[in-house]
């Protein structure tokens, strides 16, 4: 009985453990995401900026 409710305690600390590392390194790889879309963005803009006057029309 008291073993069981031991392994009953270590699963739900791993499975916490676990869950909080997931959810971490979800957190981690959207801001990695959003840092990526912010340097395109900045980079498109740039981008637009070297074009001469005579080349408004294209995208």
């Amino acid at each position: 009985m008291k073993f069981n409710q031991e392994l009953l305690k270590q699963i739900q600390q791993r499975d916490e453990y676990i869950s909080k590392k997931l959810e971490n390194r979800d957190r981690e790889l959207l801001d990695a995401v959003k840092g990526m879309q912010e340097t395109q963005k900045l980079i498109a803009a740039s981008e637009e900026k070297k074009k001469k006057w005579w080349e408004f029309w294209k995208v």
